[in-house]
């Protein structure tokens, strides 16, 4: 889904739509939903809760979609990921879902236990495409969207293949991207919905997994100290085990939107992605963090801190 924003609206005032809109074509989507189901009614006195639109995403939230867990006092923000993490650090949203990296950046941060977006081996929306050989990466293009994955693309392409090519930041397009570079990095919906076109392709979460034997954290929760959140991080908690355990469903009505199988879309929730923010996640992330100071990505050391 190339999604750039959510436009909210109230129909006949039982209706939520939200219009996704598109920065890379003219296409247009909308859904329905319940705003009462969905927590989106009046803001005030409400949990803000920024949520990424990509399928990624879905099953952490899917069971508020539903009302099988209630968000009578919580409103949803869709974002990008560095927009909600930007939201964050100004205090325009209380609880958000963030690339990882942007944990460095946050002072005032505790993170949710137990739910992540993580993988083990190939997940199949964080993709290098290349125009040829390693050894012919002297300009690379990173989709703009997320920093996470921009710093995993350096530091692999640094510590494991040697590189050190030149980064410029783009609109995840591909041809266009490789018309200015030799390699192109499309994260999230826009990575599973573009063909290769005979070029080949780095999984990262695959490389990541050969190289350190490790599991790959892309984005948690965040929540700001100041905040009252305790029982809106029970209900995030709650729905995460939820939703996790309903990804036929969530790819059923997902897969139209996004052009592709609903196979494509189960297998891709099934098979590629961890749900679980769990010990040997933790060790990933902790990994990731290391090497990322070493290489002067990130502010300063960091300290994971859990809300409790």
């Amino acid at each position: 889904m190339n999604t750039a924003s959510y436009k909210i609206t109230v129909k006949k005032q039982w209706l939520i739509q939200i219009t996704e809109n598109s920065r890379y074509g003219s296409d247009q989507r909308e859904r329905v939903y319940d705003p009462e189901l969905f927590g989106v009614r009046s803001a005030m006195g409400k949990t803000k809760v920024g949520i990424v639109s990509y399928l990624n995403a879905r099953p952490l939230v899917y069971p508020f979609i539903t009302g099988e867990v209630s968000s009578q006092e919580m409103e949803f923000i869709f974002d990008t990921p560095a927009n909600l993490a930007a939201q964050l650090r100004k205090g325009e949203i209380d609880i958000g879902l963030i690339p990882s990296i942007e944990y460095a950046y946050l002072q005032d941060c505790l993170v949710v236990p137990g739910i992540a977006i993580a993988c083990h081996g190939p997940v199949k929306s964080i993709l290098l495409y290349t125009k040829g050989g390693s050894d012919k990466m002297r300009v690379v293009a990173l989709d703009e969207t997320s920093k996470t994955s921009a710093a995993l693309v350096r530091i692999l392409l640094a510590a494991r293949y040697g590189l050190q090519p030149e980064y410029l930041r783009y609109s995840p397009q591909l041809e266009a991207m490789l018309d200015e570079a030799d390699a192109a990095l499309l994260i999230g919906d826009q990575a599973l919905t573009t063909s290769a076109n005979g070029h080949a392709v780095l999984d990262l979460g695959e490389e990541w997994l050969r190289w350190t034997g490790l599991d790959f954290v892309f984005a948690f929760f965040v929540v700001r100290k100041e905040a009252e959140y305790k029982e809106a991080v029970r209900k995030l908690i709650e729905a995460g085990k939820i939703g996790t355990k309903q990804l036929g469903e969530i790819a059923r009505k997902e897969a139209s939107g996004l052009g592709l199988s609903e196979r494509l879309c189960y297998r891709y929730l099934r098979d590629n992605l961890r749900y679980d923010l769990n010990t040997k996640a933790i060790q990933g992330l902790q990994k990731f963090y290391s090497l990322a100071w070493q290489a002067n990505l990130i502010p300063q050391e960091v300290n994971l801190k859990f809300c409790h």
